[in-house]
């Protein structure tokens, strides 16, 4: 959470997120009165998005919001953490839009990898474990484990993953890059595919007026770009 700032809704967005934390150190600080805020909200609420990114006194109202609303997981400056998005990169789950990033914070998003330990076994997990790790590998000359694996991988993740793995929006990231939210490695890997995972963005959109979101989602686009 950023230091504290005059700001008259911090209050009830902290208390539906007293279950998250950050480095407060780490974080800017703004300080803007309440006055200057509600007057800011209401020059910028009709403003487009492209608008809103290129001015500097938008961006300062955005930061705050994202630093009442959002720093809590995905960190002060938006690089996330463990199991938490990096909003800076173009690694999108829910894609990238100005769209899908609104109805993210009005709605908010549940991320959900179901539990394979139950129905597969350990050979079979190392082999599906072998073939997640070559959908990475360029070119690479497919063994007979990962052929292996790749028949699991046909049955239990293409749903989600694609085929060839490079994943599908809104439903399970793309396995073939360098990107991983939960971790790449053979360890992590297994324990994504054995326990499964779970993640939310809780819903803001009963938090923050239409002025808020459009200033939060011109600020959060601006992250990537």
């Amino acid at each position: 959470m950023k230091k504290t700032v005059l700001y008259p809704i911090a209050a009830t967005i902290l208390a539906s997120l007293s279950s998250c934390s950050v480095d407060q150190d780490t974080a800017p600080t703004i300080e803007l009165s309440a006055e200057k805020i509600s007057s800011r909200l209401a020059t910028f609420g009709d403003q487009p998005l492209e608008s809103l990114m290129a001015s500097t006194e938008a961006m300062e109202v955005g930061q705050l919001l994202f630093g009442s609303n959002c720093a809590s997981c995905h960190q002060a400056d938006g690089t996330g953490r463990m199991g938490v998005p990096d909003l800076t990169d173009q690694h999108w789950l829910f894609e990238g839009t100005a769209e899908s990033i609104e109805q993210t914070i009005r709605t908010g998003r549940i991320g959900l990898m179901p539990e394979f330990g139950s129905v597969i076994g350990e050979v079979e997990l190392g082999l599906l474990v072998s073939y997640v790790e070559y959908l990475g590998e360029t070119g690479a000359e497919m063994s007979t484990g990962e052929q292996s694996g790749k028949v699991l991988y046909d049955l239990h993740c293409v749903d989600c993953h694609a085929a060839d793995g490079t994943g599908i929006a809104n439903l399970g990231p793309n396995l073939t890059d360098d990107y991983w939210q939960w971790g790449g490695n053979m360890i992590q890997i297994r324990q994504s595919i054995t326990v499964g995972r779970n993640a939310q963005c809780p819903a803001h959109g009963g938090l923050l007026s239409d002025a808020e979101v459009q200033l939060l989602t011109a600020y959060t686009l601006g992250l990537s770009s």
